[in-house]
């Protein structure tokens, strides 16, 4: 049996869409959107705090993730009897009635979601689901930074960005001490140097067997998304349409000087994964 739910975190745009994709690609695992279900429902900054799961229920349908999964009336109705079924209160069975149906679409027994800011809740994550399993994935902060200039919804400076990249690399530190068993950190430029072995280990991991289906994921048209009925999927297929390559890697080698990063930033270490100091900044 699949040990699930899986959760993929991380800092933003440090591959958890391409990660999750590859997991998503399995037949027998689905991974949903963005759900920030812990980041605006079950805790107290989504205001939910002490709400009944009725309240948790109303304020994960008015995120923009849940709206893109496009459920039916008839699937909305499965949720919400699910809900209504529930042993207990706890907040997390309001996720859990959500994605299971959404994991019926493709029959698929095991199910998880995406969405990078969990990596700050991942007590609450363990609490609310004894089960799971987390993957953390970790990218070189110059590269993380130079891609969150281009993001709409990114404000953050350079040093900003870095400063934030730090605070997760030490959280993805400390949940890899405390929860061994459940927790794996994945290095992005390890992933796209050898696809293969980094996915074979975590599926492994997590007791799945190994399927092709996962390295050709980007053979998966926009099109073949759509029965899951997610615009955010189909979005996701298109960022990640293309077999696994080095472009991504080495952003900033040349192009952002130690200052912009932070002092320490870039010789972090993060596990086993310690990220070459930035070269003299020379323009070009």
């Amino acid at each position: 049996m699949i040990r699930h739910p899986i959760f993929v975190v991380g800092m933003p745009r440090s591959g958890t869409t391409l990660f999750s994709s590859i997991l998503d690609a399995h037949p027998d695992i689905a991974i949903s959107p963005e759900t920030h279900f812990y980041t605006r429902c079950r805790n107290r900054e989504g205001g939910t705090q002490g709400a009944s799961l009725e309240d948790v229920w109303r304020c994960l349908r008015q995120q923009p993730g849940i709206r893109d999964m496009a459920f039916s009336d008839e699937e909305i109705q499965r949720i919400g009897k699910r809900i209504r079924a529930a042993r207990d209160d706890a907040p997390g069975e309001v996720l859990r009635a959500l994605e299971t149906t959404y994991a019926e679409r493709t029959n698929a027994g095991a199910w998880g979601e995406k969405t990078p800011d969990h990596l700050k809740h991942v007590p609450d994550i363990l609490h609310d689901f004894p089960d799971a399993v987390v993957v953390a994935i970790v990218r070189d902060p110059r590269d993380v930074c130079l891609s969150l200039r281009g993001m709409p919804w990114n404000y953050d400076s350079l040093p900003e960005s870095a400063w934030k990249w730090r605070r997760y690399a030490r959280l993805t530190e400390r949940f890899r001490r405390e929860y061994s068993a459940q927790f794996r950190e994945v290095r992005y430029e390890d992933l796209l140097e050898e696809p293969e072995r980094i996915v074979r280990e975590i599926l492994e991991w997590m007791g799945a067997s190994f399927d092709p289906a996962v390295l050709a994921y980007h053979q998966r048209e926009a099109e073949t998304a759509a029965p899951r009925g997610s615009r955010v999927r189909c979005a996701a297929a298109r960022i990640v349409a293309a077999p696994l390559l080095l472009r991504a890697v080495g952003l900033l080698s040349n192009r952002l000087p130690n200052l912009l990063v932070g002092e320490g930033i870039d010789a972090l270490p993060v596990g086993t994964v310690v990220y070459a100091p930035t070269p003299p900044f020379s323009p070009s």
